[in-house]
């Protein structure tokens, strides 16, 4: 859970590193809270759907969660040594996204690159 506050906090930071372990658990915990807030939408009646999935708390907590998502993105790819404008990559047909999901897999440059420290180093 710090994870997901420490990229809160940054929202704003595009020009450092982030590593894999914060993205996917920013991620996960994101994810965890979309599902709770559909299910709270979903028992409330506040549901605008025909999926009665999406609710304004869900909506609410999409736009809320954009910035940090992708400085969180951002930083990510910095990590690997690309440049956060690499994020569209995925427009490209299936192969783009392909590509984009194994640099926010691969391991952290272990030396400083022109983004920073390896965040690794200072956990």
């Amino acid at each position: 859970m710090k994870w997901y506050f420490k990229c809160l906090r940054e929202a704003s930071d595009f020009y450092s590193r982030a590593s894999r372990k914060e993205f996917w658990m920013f991620n996960f915990f994101s994810i965890l809270l979309f599902i709770v807030l559909g299910i709270i939408d979903h028992i409330m009646g506040f549901t605008i759907d025909d999926a009665q999935v999406i609710g304004p708390l869900v909506i609410t907590y999409s736009i809320c969660i954009t910035k940090p998502s992708y400085a969180v993105l951002v930083r990510r790819l910095h990590d690997v040594g690309r440049n956060g404008w690499s994020f569209f990559i995925f427009l490209i047909p299936i192969f783009g996204l392909i590509i984009l999901l194994i640099w926010l897999c691969k391991k952290s440059e272990l030396k400083e690159n022109e983004w920073g420290k390896n965040p690794a180093e200072e956990q």
